[in-house]
């Protein structure tokens, strides 16, 4: 069975992500789409080709795999190092911190699955996008539509974008999380242009996952690995509400 928790005229617009954080899944899967800002410049010692898991311990680390860039630096010209050997070493790392977590026996075979089958041509963009849907369908949940934002606008301006994309695209309400989106873009601006940005509360997440630190950038994969699948879906939908309220005040 596959869930769908997409919340009609939303879109969230994210540069892809490797393995993600929680509220970042959580906003795809209520989302009628998902514009993958691959035009943006890829930036080095950040989550485009690197994510934060957790050691013994509670101690945070990251992890991340070599990225070569193209001529125009962007996160679509973007080459991870392919080879099996690369792959190997991301899926040991994975394991080895989190064999004993409570749903281990859950996840472990779906993920190492997922990445096998998404460590393809080198493409950093593709190896993301893969993951991401595939991850929500191990939460059974349906994937929003996904749009390249290289496809529909090269806006050099980050409001200019988002008008662009939202009038391709026939929407007003673009959803974001806690942190750069609201500071960053002109709300007014947008408001004139009849579209609305929906940040979401942090304490909000505090309560949809009780006694869980989510450190900054903790990957999707920690919080399966601590709740399982069903868990975390629910909280998903958890997430879900708060948006629609949002929405309707």
């Amino acid at each position: 069975m596959t869930y769908d928790l997409s919340i009609v005229n939303t879109v969230t617009m994210h540069q892809p992500h490797f393995l993600p954080w929680f509220p970042y899944m959580a906003r795809l899967a209520v989302s009628e789409y998902y514009v993958v800002l691959d035009d943006v410049q890829f930036r080095r010692r950040f989550y485009h080709n690197g994510t934060v898991l957790v050691k013994s311990k509670d101690r945070p680390f990251r992890l991340t795999t070599p990225v070569t860039l193209g001529t125009e630096g962007t996160i679509a010209d973007a080459v991870i190092k392919s080879d099996l050997h690369e792959l190997i070493r991301i899926k040991k790392t994975i394991f080895y911190n989190y064999k004993k977590s409570p749903h281990f026996e859950e996840i472990w075979p779906k993920l190492a699955s997922l990445l096998d089958l998404s460590w393809g041509d080198g493409s950093l963009k593709k190896l993301n996008v893969s993951l991401l849907t595939g991850l929500l369908e191990m939460m059974q949940l349906k994937a929003p539509k996904i749009i390249y934002s290289s496809e529909v606008t090269r806006s050099p301006g980050r409001d200019e974008r988002i008008y662009k994309v939202c009038e391709e695209l026939a929407i007003t309400n673009v959803l974001c999380g806690w942190g750069m989106s609201t500071q960053i873009h002109s709300e007014e601006m947008l408001k004139k242009n009849h579209i609305k940005m929906y940040p979401l509360k942090k304490s909000f997440i505090d309560l949809t996952l009780p006694n869980y630190i989510l450190y900054d950038g903790l990957s999707i994969v920690d919080t399966l690995m601590q709740f399982g699948s069903e868990a975390t879906r629910k909280a998903v939908e958890s997430i879900r509400g708060f948006y629609i309220k949002e929405i309707q005040k």
